[in-house]
């Protein structure tokens, strides 16, 4: 396992990529930082993700023109995107959510980011405090 940084991370992802954001209380605050910084060099990137609690800063760069958002949550904080036509929704629930994302599904990921602690001694990682669809997702 190699520890790279936020901007790394970034660099790391192909442009034309899928890309899984987590969601929920595991939001990378760095990581959409580092995207933001780097977006410009997208040209061709579809990000999906679900809710947000946070204000979904990473829509703040480049939405429609480096990257495009599709979520199966349509949170109040993207209502306005939404009525802009700026983001797209896919109706899903929930427990579809890993049947439709994986390498076999509609929605194949290129990519999946997800939160994890620093790796242990042997490089086990834990998903902390809210695994959610990661697992699904890596799988």
């Amino acid at each position: 396992m190699k520890l790279v940084t936020p901007t790394e991370a970034i660099r790391a992802i192909p442009d034309g990529s899928t890309v899984i954001f987590p969601h929920g209380c595991v939001e990378p605050t760095t990581l959409y930082t580092a995207f933001q910084h780097e977006v410009e060099r997208f040209h061709d990137l579809t990000i999906y993700s679900g809710l947000a609690f946070g204000d979904y800063p990473f829509l703040r760069t480049g939405l429609g023109t480096h990257f495009r958002y599709v979520t199966w949550q349509a949170a109040p904080r993207l209502r306005h995107l939404f009525q802009e036509k700026k983001v797209g929704f896919v109706p899903i629930r929930l427990s579809e959510i890993p049947h439709v994302v994986n390498q076999e599904g509609v929605i194949k990921p290129d990519v999946v980011v997800t939160q994890v602690s620093p790796p242990a001694q042997d490089g086990t990682v834990s998903f902390g405090i809210s695994v959610s669809l990661s697992q699904d997702f890596i799988r």
